[in-house]
């Protein structure tokens, strides 16, 4: 295949495009003829220049043209302000009953304390299995109990009217879950889905577990004997 050939602008031969050089405004010429390469590239630098400029003068009247537009209007967003009331909505979320308001711990956090409670009975050689919920209730105080249950668009729009703070009511559909206290749950009839999450162990599944609670048993009775001597 023959190499492609082009004019030269000079000398009006054509010759092949390997052997010229292109100018800013397209046109090319042979290489041989004096100065070609170094005009050349003066003209591109030319014209680099040049639309840099044209760049810059656009920009300029861009930025002229938003001032204008946004002069007297309310300042910028303070993004500090921002991201501090996402923190404080995210933990609100969390510690809070979407449906009542009512503030409360996760269900992990009382179990937890569920577990002290009873190594503060054992240690005051008070644990009976008969009242142990009783005395267990009366060491811990009533506490407001949150729970994460599973959200049905389909099924829960009912659920979704309720919820009190509408920020988290128009996203609901995203997060696929709702935060109820325990008293909310059987007021509106929905026990059954936080029974679905409780744990049903079997009996050889406890006493796999059983070497690992003797290892945590240490930490429990630590914590136990600091809320003893708090009191």
């Amino acid at each position: 295949m023959p190499p492609k050939t082009v004019p030269c602008l000079i000398c009006n031969l054509m010759v092949p495009k390997s052997q010229t050089v292109a100018r800013a405004d397209g046109n090319r010429v042979c290489r041989s003829h004096p100065g070609a390469e170094e005009m050349a590239q003066k003209l591109r630098e030319e014209e680099k220049q040049r639309r840099a400029k044209e760049v810059s003068h656009s920009q300029a009247a861009l930025d002229a043209k938003q001032r204008k537009k946004f002069a007297g209007h309310h300042p910028p967003p303070d993004l500090d302000k921002i991201w501090a009331d996402g923190a404080k909505f995210r933990e609100e979320m969390y510690t809070h009953c979407w449906t009542c308001g009512a503030e409360g711990i996760s269900l992990r956090e009382h179990f937890a304390q569920c577990l002290i409670a009873q190594k503060r009975l054992q240690l005051r050689g008070e644990w009976n299995f008969l009242t142990l919920n009783q005395d267990m209730r009366k060491l811990m105080g009533d506490q407001v109990v949150l729970a994460m249950l599973p959200y049905d668009d389909q099924k829960d729009e009912k659920l979704r009217r309720l919820i009190t703070n509408r920020k988290i009511r128009d996203i609901i559909h995203f997060l696929r879950s709702i935060h109820m206290c325990i008293t909310c749950i059987d007021k509106y009839g929905v026990r059954d889905r936080l029974e679905a999450l409780m744990p049903k162990p079997t009996m050889e599944q406890i006493e796999a577990i059983m070497p690992a609670m003797a290892l945590v048993d240490p930490l429990i009775e630590a914590m136990a004997e600091k809320k003893e001597n708090e009191n």
